[in-house]
C-alpha cells in the first residue's frame, strides 16, 4: 500500500497520521498516556503493509524518527515500554533532528537499502530544498486550497492535555497529511518517471528522493565513468573540482564573435575588460545595450530585454516570429567544447553523445530514456556552477553563458538588418521579432546564415498576437491558437 504520512511529536504524545494514496480514508496511530498504538504501528511496519510512504521533508525528519522508534521496538520489545516512555524517547529524538542545520539533514538519512518501507520525499523530489526554490508545507497548503489551513496549534515542547491531543490529531490528519496526500497526487507523473528508471535498472529506490537536476547529473556521471573510469572519483576524500579565483572574461570569449553596431562593439570591449570572482559569479557584471526601441540587459544572471506594456498583432502586412535556440546553453557547450578543466575533453565527447542519443530515443518513442538524457543534457551545464558537484568549474560555466549571450546578440543584430524588422523581446534562449511579411525570405536567409555560422539550431513559432508587460511577463497566442504564458520567470504552454 502506498500512503501519505506525517508525524507529530511532543513530550507526552507521538502521532502518525496516514492516508492511502489510491483509496479513501485515513487513520492515526497515537502513543501517549491515554492510548498506545505502538503494537499496531510496529506490526504494520514490520509486515510490509506500507510499501511506499510519501512525506514532505520525511527524509530529514519523519522517517529517521519513525525508523528510530522501530529500532527501539526491535531492541526492547513493543510491549516493554509504556506510551509515555515511548513518547518521551520520540520527542528527545525529535529535538535532535530539528536541531540539525538546514542542508545538513542527510546526516540523519536512512538509505533506501535500510528502510522499512520505501520513502518518497516530495520536498526533495521537487527540489524545494534548493535555496532559490524553497517551499514549505504551509505554502503548499495555500496553493492546494487546503480546507483546514492552519499553523501548528501548539508550541513545540508543550506538554499537551487530552483535549489538546485531540486538536493535534485533527491538525496532523486534516492539515499536514491532507496536504502531503494532495501534493503526492500532483507529483505522480514525476514519480512514475522515477519508477521507470528503477524498472530499467538505471537507479535504485534512492532516486525517489532525487530532483530532476540530480537525476540528470547522475546519468551524466554514469556516462562519464563508462567513457573514462574514475574520472569523477574522489581524490583524498574530496570530489574532483576546479576552483577559480579571478576569471578574465577576455580569455573565454570565442574569437568568431563580431559585431557591426557600435553599441554592441562597445559591449564586447567592456566584457573583454571584465574580470570575475570565480567563487561568486552572480551579479559580477551587468551591461545595458540599446537595440533600437529595446534596451537589452546583459549580466551574469542572463540576458533579457523587451518592449513594455504593448499589444502586438500580426496582420496582412506584418508577422510575429518567435525564435528559440534548441537546447541553447548545452549546445553552446557542445559545439565550442567547453568543459570543466579537471574532467577534460571527455566531458564534451559525452555531452555530444548524450544529446544525440536522446534524439534517437525520442524518435523511437522511449520516453524514459529520452527523458533521462534530457535531464542529463540540461543538468550538466547548470552543475558547472554548483559548489557540491563534481562538475564545478565556474570558468566553464561563464564561458557557456557569456558566449551564449553574445551569439544571441549577433542574431539580434543580423535580424535588425532586415528593413522594417524590430525586436519585441529577448530572453535567455530566444528572440521574438516583428517583420514585414514580404521580408520573410530575407529573414529565413539570415537565420540560416546564423545557424551555419554558430553550428546551433533554431526553432520557429509564428504568433498571432502577443501581450507584453515586460520581458518576464507576457502572454502569446500562436497562429494555431496555442497559448504561451510567462510570468515571473515561469512559463507554460496551453
Amino acid at each position: 500500500m502506498h500512503v501519505a504520512y506525517d508525524l507529530e511529536s511532543y513530550p507526552n504524545v507521538f502521532t502518525c497520521a496516514v492516508m492511502p494514496i489510491h483509496s479513501p480514508g485515513w487513520w492515526c496511530y497515537e502513543i501517549s498516556h491515554r492510548r498506545n498504538d505502538a503494537e499496531y504501528l510496529y506490526r504494520d511496519m514490520k509486515t510490509g503493509m506500507f510499501t511506499r510512504m510519501y512525506g514532505f521533508n520525511n527524509m530529514d525528519y519523519d522517517y529517521p524518527l519513525l525508523h528510530y522508534i522501530m529500532e527501539i521496538f526491535d531492541k526492547w520489545g513493543v510491549n516493554t515500554l509504556t506510551g509515555p516512555q515511548i513518547a518521551d524517547l520520540a520527542y528527545r529524538r525529535t529535538v535532535e533532528l530539528i536541531a540539525t542545520p538546514w542542508g545538513q539533514g542527510w546526516h540523519n538519512w536512512v538509505w533506501a537499502r535500510d528502510q522499512r518501507a520505501q520513502q518518497c520525499d516530495l520536498l526533495k523530489l521537487n527540489h524545494f530544498d534548493n535555496k532559490n526554490k524553497r517551499t514549505s508545507l504551509k505554502d503548499l497548503m495555500f496553493n492546494l486550497r487546503c480546507p483546514n489551513m492552519r499553523e501548528l496549534p501548539f508550541t513545540p515542547g508543550t506538554v499537551l492535555t487530552d483535549q489538546q491531543i485531540d486538536v493535534l490529531i485533527d491538525y496532523n490528519v486534516h492539515s499536514d497529511t491532507w496536504t502531503t496526500h494532495k501534493f503526492a497526487h500532483e507529483c505522480l507523473d514525476a514519480v512514475k518517471f522515477r519508477e521507470d528508471l528503477m524498472a530499467d535498472g538505471t537507479f535504485d529506490a534512492e532516486c525517489l528522493n532525487w530532483s530532476d537536476v540530480k537525476i540528470g547529473e547522475k546519468i551524466f556521471i554514469q556516462r562519464l565513468e563508462a567513457a573514462k573510469p574514475g574520472v569523477t572519483a574522489k581524490v583524498n576524500g574530496h570530489k574532483p573540482q576546479t576552483h577559480r579565483r579571478a576569471i578574465a572574461v577576455a580569455d573565454i570569449i570565442v574569437p568568431y564573435v563580431q559585431f557591426e553596431r557600435p553599441e554592441l562593439r562597445q559591449l564586447l570591449s567592456n566584457l573583454r575588460d571584465t574580470s570575475v570572482d570565480g567563487s561568486e559569479i552572480k551579479g559580477s557584471y551587468n551591461f545595458k545595450v540599446p537595440l533600437d526601441a529595446v534596451e537589452i540587459s546583459i549580466g551574469a544572471g542572463g540576458i533579457h530585454g523587451s518592449l513594455n506594456r504593448q499589444i502586438i498583432r500580426s496582420d496582412s502586412e506584418r508577422c510575429i516570429i518567435d525564435i528559440d535556440v534548441t537546447g541553447y546553453y548545452p549546445s553552446v557547450a557542445i559545439e565550442n567544447r567547453f568543459y570543466p578543466e579537471h574532467i577534460g575533453p571527455v566531458f564534451s565527447d559525452v555531452y555530444r553523445t548524450v544529446r544525440d542519443d536522446r534524439n534517437v530515443f525520442k524518435k523511437a518513442g522511449n520516453v524514459t530514456k529520452a527523458g533521462g538524457l534530457k535531464l542529463a543534457n540540461n543538468g550538466a551545464f547548470g552543475k558547472t556552477g554548483e559548489d557540491h558537484s563534481v562538475f564545478l568549474d565556474t570558468k566553464c560555466l561563464l564561458a557557456i553563458t557569456v558566449n551564449g549571450q553574445l551569439l544571441q546578440c549577433m542574431l539580434a543584430e543580423a535580424v535588425l538588418r532586415i528593413p522594417g524588422a524590430r525586436i519585441l523581446q529577448l530572453n535567455t534562449d530566444g528572440i521574438t521579432v516583428d517583420i514585414p511579411r514580404h521580408m520573410r525570405g530575407m529573414f529565413d536567409d539570415v537565420c540560416a546564415w546564423w545557424q551555419r555560422f554558430t553550428c546551433l539550431d533554431l526553432e520557429f513559432t509564428d504568433y498571432d498576437v502577443m501581450w507584453l508587460r515586460d520581458c518576464n511577463n507576457y502572454l502569446a497566442r500562436d497562429v494555431k491558437g496555442k497559448m504561451k504564458w510567462n510570468g515571473g520567470g515561469r512559463s507554460s504552454v496551453f
